[in-house]
């Protein structure tokens, strides 16, 4: 499915449920959809294939045609080739289970950059069935020389949405690649 024929549909859907009112000072990192001055930001788009398979899209409405019109968009093209589709490689993922009530659930990645200059991106999750699908993008941002000199070791701890589950065992996905699992030894709520 083309990404053109879904962003319409979620843009309206969007609209209709967010408030057109905002700051005329948009932070620089929106993690919702946004609209301002007839202009739609929307973050992020899954697909079948992935979360956040689109990133970014700006869609502005043209008042003489009625229409929305698609300005730019990031698409992170899912394949088997992660470096190929901007995302990150971890060395190491670790699921970490708490005894608190309710239970969160966190994957811990360890990732050593190549170079300074990347750093992480946009981080996705959704869940299908027991499934969690998680989905972390590389940002390589501009950034000075002298913080690029060095290959960079980093972690990074990403909640996993647990709330309201019910006991079992579930699986979960990073970067469409490495697997694992994880039991909620009861129901999640409080």
């Amino acid at each position: 499915m083309k990404l053109q024929s879904l962003l319409p549909a979620f843009a309206i859907t969007t609209m209709l449920m967010s408030s057109p009112v905002i700051s005329a000072d948009l932070p620089t990192i929106i993690e919702h959809p946004t609209y301002h001055d007839g202009t739609l930001y929307i973050p992020r788009v899954d697909t079948e294939q992935q979360a956040g398979h689109y990133l970014d899209a700006t869609l502005q409405f043209d008042n003489a045609s009625g229409m929305w019109k698609l300005l730019d968009f990031y698409n992170t093209f899912p394949t088997e080739d992660i470096a190929k589709a901007g995302l990150m490689n971890p060395e190491k993922l670790e699921i970490i289970v708490t005894d608190s009530s309710p239970i969160q659930v966190f994957l811990k990645t360890t990732v050593k950059f190549g170079d300074g200059c990347i750093r992480y991106g946009q981080i996705n999750q959704r869940r299908v069935g027991s499934t969690f699908e998680i989905v972390m993008h590389r940002d390589h941002g501009i950034y000075p020389a002298v913080v690029c000199a060095d290959p960079v070791a980093d972690e990074k701890v990403i909640p996993l949405q647990v709330y309201g589950l019910p006991a079992g065992t579930y699986d979960y996905i990073f970067n469409g690649q490495q697997t694992g699992t994880f039991t909620l030894s009861k129901d999640n709520t409080l």
